[in-house]
């Protein structure tokens, strides 16, 4: 092999480079026509093709490392070196699918109610489809056993003694179990008094032949919308007070069976307020005309002593008062123990910026004298008041449409509960029977046709638990039948429970609860009148007496059913 001088290595780079633009004008391919050394060397060497084969005019090469030249054939050393042949355009492969072919999936497998474990309700089926697992029959539910979509009986909640209105015996509790609700002490038996599961002396006749009516016809006619109020005395005598419309005031005497004892007594007035019974005489509040007067008189009616209260003033410096046709409710009290009357009720007050209505509380001694306590400005509106006393206190409570809250009150500044009111008369809340507890506070019922921010419950009769210091219990629900519309509420003390009565449209219903509101016998439908009010208190509507207790613990109330006649009730206690 010779060796090819250095200086010719430019020259020889540029007949290479001419000779491969020549070869690919003529197709050919010069692949393969640099070949790798053998061995290493320092100079770049070619050797010279043998005389029988074709070579290529002889190129000069420029001198190269061999690290510089990659390949990965190497011809032998004695074989030409051809052309390659000439590459053939790849075919290539159409990977798409035809347009009008969707490419194949897997079909969806719908699944069943079987397969969930369903058969009640719906579910969806796993491709886009609802399917309907059927219905339950009835008492069973769908999902009423605690599983979705099987069906099942609701869980079952027992009932307590207490919720059946037991205290004896045994009886279902609802889910199929007995249970004992305890035993009586004699001479009470299981029963006795006719009422199943209630302690009750034999000689007790059954509730509903304990409730007693007597007609009473009046020489003159009896004023509609009016409170009519009863007292009795400790023979057991009864007194009932009540308006004509010739502002007369009528006290009528009876005896305990409803027979009456002689001609009425009169005292003027259009209004009866407040009355108490005592042996010598009669304590009243009445209104006559703008005034409201404390009136004492003896057994025949003989005025001794008269206070006005408010009233007798023009209305026109501030701080006047006065009443006048509307929001005038009151009651009148007498506690044997502090030796003073209370006399609460609704008045009006010229103010600065005019005339507002509101209760104001005043302590009276024997004679009528004004003594200390009370407030001169309290609720306001005053729709209606009540008051008693526990032997420890007295306990007034109001219902108001504006102030100090829209709400039932205790001693006019203690919200007892949230009611709705419009500030101009109405308020959601009428009262029942405010029953003293000795030493234990009092006892309270209640209408309302508003379901509070408590989202407590709304067109029902509730009971309220007040302790002497004005604090409260839970509202006790005594209805639940928020549909039906439940007015009038009474109550009073019936042992050591108490009968509560009120109106569903003009039914009166009577039931006998405790403290805890729980029935000791039944609410039920009574053929005995009672005095309406409205479903929410407002100052146009009816004014009424309450349910009082007579020496010997019955419950006696009185209600006008005709322009000349009164009918009062009498429920007898026994145990």
């Amino acid at each position: 092999m010779e060796r090819l001088p250095t200086y010719q290595t430019p020259h020889l780079l540029a007949m290479f480079v001419l000779i491969l633009l020549f070869g690919q004008s003529l197709g050919v391919s010069c692949v393969g026509m640099i070949i790798a050394p053998e061995k290493p060397f320092t100079e770049q060497t070619i050797e010279r093709p043998a005389p029988d084969q074709h070579t290529l005019p002889e190129p000069h090469i420029t001198e190269q490392h061999p690290t510089d030249i990659q390949t990965n054939d190497k011809p032998p050393a004695d074989k030409p070196i051809l052309p390659e042949p000439e590459p053939q355009p790849e075919t290539q492969l159409d990977t798409q699918p035809p347009q009008d072919i969707a490419p194949d999936k897997p079909a969806c497998v719908p699944t069943t109610c079987a397969a969930w474990g369903a058969n009640c309700g719906t579910i969806q089926d796993g491709c886009g489809k609802t399917l309907s697992c059927g219905k339950c029959t009835v008492p069973q539910t769908c999902g009423g056993g605690g599983q979705p979509k099987v069906c099942g009986a609701p869980a079952c909640t027992p009932k307590t003694c207490q919720q059946l209105g037991a205290n004896c015996g045994s009886l279902d509790d609802g889910c199929g179990k007995q249970i004992s609700c305890g035993k009586c002490t004699a001479p009470q038996t299981c029963g006795g008094s006719g009422t199943p599961n209630t302690c009750g002396n034999p000689s007790c006749p059954a509730f509903t032949q304990r409730i007693e009516k007597k007609t009473l016809a009046t020489t003159a006619s009896i004023a509609s919308s009016r409170a009519i109020m009863l007292d009795t005395l400790p023979d057991k005598t009864v007194r009932i007070a009540w308006a004509d419309t010739a502002k007369k005031i009528h006290i009528t005497s009876i005896r305990a069976n409803g027979q009456s004892m002689g001609a009425d007594v009169l005292v003027d007035g259009e209004f009866v307020n407040g009355f108490v019974a005592h042996t010598d005489g009669y304590a009243l509040l009445v209104r006559r005309a703008e005034t409201m007067v404390f009136v004492r008189t003896d057994k025949t009616g003989k005025t001794t002593k008269e206070v006005v209260l408010v009233g007798n003033n023009n209305h026109t410096k501030v701080n006047d008062k006065w009443v006048d046709s509307w929001g005038h409710r009151g009651r009148l009290l007498w506690s044997d123990k502090d030796k003073k009357y209370a006399a609460y009720f609704g008045h009006n007050m010229l103010w600065s910026n005019g005339k507002h209505q509101g209760d104001i509380l005043m302590y009276l001694d024997a004679t009528g004298k004004k003594v200390s306590g009370g407030w001169g400005w309290g609720c306001s509106h005053s729709i209606d008041v009540r008051i008693a006393h526990n032997g420890a206190r007295f306990g007034p409570v109001c219902a108001s449409d504006c102030y100090p809250k829209k709400s039932i009150s205790f001693n006019h500044r203690t919200l007892l509960r949230e009611e709705s009111g419009n500030c101009s008369g109405n308020v959601s809340a009428t009262l029942g029977g405010l029953v003293p507890l000795s030493g234990n506070g009092f006892a309270l019922s209640f209408a309302s046709t508003y379901r509070n921010k408590k989202q407590e419950k709304q067109n029902e009769i509730g009971l309220l638990h007040i302790t002497s210091a004005g604090k409260l219990g839970h509202v006790k629900w005594l209805t639940n039948a928020p549909t039906v519309a439940k007015h009038s509420p009474q109550m009073a003390a019936y042992g050591s429970n108490f009968l509560v009565g009120w109106l569903e449209g003009s039914a009166t219903k009577l039931a006998v609860v405790d403290l805890q509101g729980a029935s000791v016998i039944k609410a039920m439908t009574a053929s005995v009148p009672l005095a309406a009010s409205c479903p929410a208190s407002r100052f146009s509507c009816a004014d009424r007496g309450d349910f009082e207790n007579t020496p010997d613990g019955d419950v006696i109330w009185a209600t006008r059913t005709a322009t000349k006649e009164l009918t009062y009730v009498r429920v007898r206690y026994c145990q």
